[in-house]
């Protein structure tokens, strides 16, 4: 890894929760990896990009709210105004604590550049379809043309999150169709 400090986006702030300074959060890295990492023996920092610009917060506590969501408390945010100033805003991690055992939802991977087995770009990841067993990535080319490419352990041979790139096998014929 090139740079130690290398920010990676997972997610959004909300809406405020009550009075207090908590934000509805929503991420794309499992919330029971951050709330590990939020109850570890260093503080947890997260980079919110306010103007442009990725100011760290440091993480007072995460509690679970539900299936898409956590509620996230960043110290020296103590109202609703506070924390109505921080929503919509995105949320970024250090790659450094993204370890293996970090498990990401599918849509952490919309906007990703995908390539072959070559390193010839097929296209972008455009969304992810999971209303089947099989889950599917959509792929568009700089043409415009869709593809749905199947995710699949034995098809991906790399994902490099700071640079935002897939690596893929390509069964044969499957973007002829």
């Amino acid at each position: 890894m090139d740079n130690p400090h290398q920010l990676i986006p997972i997610g959004h702030i909300g809406r405020p929760h009550g009075i207090k300074g908590e934000l509805n959060t929503y991420s794309t890295v499992e919330k029971e990896y951050l709330f590990e990492l939020s109850q570890g023996e260093a503080p947890l920092f997260l980079f919110l990009s306010i103007d442009g610009l990725a100011v760290p917060f440091r993480v007072e506590y995460l509690r679970d709210k539900d299936k898409e969501s956590f509620i996230a408390k960043f110290t020296r945010i103590n109202s609703k105004s506070e924390a109505e100033s921080l929503t919509n805003a995105t949320i970024s991690i250090e790659e450094s604590l993204l370890s293996e055992e970090a498990s990401f939802s599918m849509l952490f991977f919309i906007g990703f550049t995908v390539t072959d087995e070559r390193e010839h770009i097929v296209g972008v990841v455009t969304g992810v379809d999971d209303t089947t067993s099989n889950i599917l990535f959509t792929i568009r080319n700089e043409e415009g043309k869709e593809y749905l490419i199947p995710v699949a352990d034995e098809l991906i041979t790399y994902v490099d999150a700071a640079s935002k790139k897939i690596g893929i096998t390509i069964p044969e014929g499957l973007i002829d169709l």
